[in-house]
């Protein structure tokens, strides 16, 4: 599910695929010229502090809600939630 993560740090529309590259130089040229505060260098390649923290904070709430998503399936596939807690069975 890689392909989500770089849909939400590159906040672009249609998701970004790393085959796309004119999607991700889109998305920083925006940062860089059109973005107040600019969010990236004016190399088009590096994030500045303020893109930086975005990137960061939008990565942490994907990678929390993907977290959540896995636990709510793991969840779900067991037949016995409570076999998590229950003692090993000396043979």
């Amino acid at each position: 599910r890689f392909g989500s993560a770089q849909e939400v740090l590159c906040d672009s529309n249609p998701p970004l695929d790393a085959r796309q590259p004119g999607l991700v130089l889109a998305t920083l040229k925006r940062w860089v010229e059109e973005e107040s505060p600019s969010k990236a260098s004016k190399d088009y390649t590096h994030f500045n502090h303020v893109g930086a923290k975005t990137v960061a904070t939008l990565f942490y709430d994907w990678l929390m809600k993907e977290y959540e998503v896995y636990l709510g399936k793991k969840l779900e596939n067991m037949s016995n939630p409570e076999a998590l807690f229950a003692k090993p069975v000396s043979k």
